[in-house]
């Protein structure tokens, strides 16, 4: 056969060689990538589609989130758990008690702001306390501290009944009476509504108290004391036998709000901010002459 013949077949059987070669090569994952997963929007998932959640994954921080909180077993679902920002209005309110405290070295200074507001919700609360540090902060304090409390509720019952709030907030990080306490410039806890105590709560407490200090005074050991002054409550609000004791509004460990879920509203007709601050502003400013009546 001549050689001119034998090109054909040569230049076939070179092609089928290297095809084979550049097959098995590609299906070892060496040199093809694989093609990019199609990115789907789905309304109503399958049934049969895998779980969006990885279960290993459960209980690691999300390094996507941005959002930072001192103790997310701390923060409350809907603030922490979701990105969205809620609006919220702060209260007018009535000053109780404030301190003001420079007597710390390196110039630094506290301010602490105990205020009392009438009905609202937990994100009203949470408003009114934020936009109370806010303004305190234009003293140019350090570290502030803001406690509100329930007007409806006498100041002669226990904090316990009152508290609504309890916000911390240390504008310059650096210089915070509180150290590496607090990982964040804020730190906020507010009550839940269904944690209000009711006045059935009050008066159950204060009368098991008294039950109890009767009981102590008249010498009986402080665990009897307990024991039996448990069982007369009961007996006179018809409780059931594994009744407790009503233990707080706040609960620090559960009430976490987030800064960045809420956006304050302020209310036009509302002058007591604007009061606090010019109290505040004042150069000789002092509590009683900030308490507003």
């Amino acid at each position: 056969m001549k050689m001119d013949e034998l090109k054909p077949i040569v230049t076939l059987i070179a092609v089928i060689f290297f095809g084979v070669v550049a097959y098995m090569y590609n299906s070892q994952g060496e040199v093809a990538p694989s093609p990019a997963p199609a990115t789907s929007l789905s309304l109503s998932p399958s049934p049969s589609a895998a779980p969006a959640v990885n279960r290993s994954a459960q209980g690691k921080s999300n390094k996507v989130n941005g959002i930072k909180f001192l103790n997310k077993t701390n923060c409350d679902s809907s603030s922490c758990k979701s990105n969205v920002v809620k609006l919220a209005k702060s209260l007018p309110f009535v000053i109780e008690h404030i301190v003001l405290n420079n007597a710390f070295k390196d110039n630094h200074r506290l301010v602490k702001i105990e205020a009392g507001v009438t009905g609202g919700n937990r994100m009203e609360w949470a408003a009114t306390s934020i936009a109370i540090a806010e303004i305190a902060s234009r003293t140019g304090a350090d570290s502030i501290e803001v406690l509100l409390n329930r007007n409806e509720i006498s100041s002669d019952q226990s904090m316990m009944f009152r508290q609504l709030s309890n916000v911390y907030y240390a504008p310059n990080q650096k210089k915070s009476i509180w150290g590496n306490a607090i990982k964040s410039k804020w730190e906020i806890y507010v009550a839940k509504e269904k944690n209000i105590a009711t006045k059935r709560d009050i008066e159950i407490n204060n009368f098991f108290d008294k039950t109890n200090q009767k009981l102590i005074d008249s010498g009986v050991d402080y665990d009897k004391a307990d024991e039996k002054a448990g069982i007369i409550t009961v007996n006179k609000f018809h409780l059931k036998n594994d009744w407790m004791l009503f233990s707080g509004n706040l609960n620090e460990s559960e009430d976490g709000v987030e800064r960045q879920s809420i956006r304050i509203v302020h209310n036009g007709k509302d002058d007591s901010l604007k009061a606090l601050n010019e109290c505040l502003s004042d150069a000789n400013a002092t509590a009683n002459s900030c308490k507003k009546s």
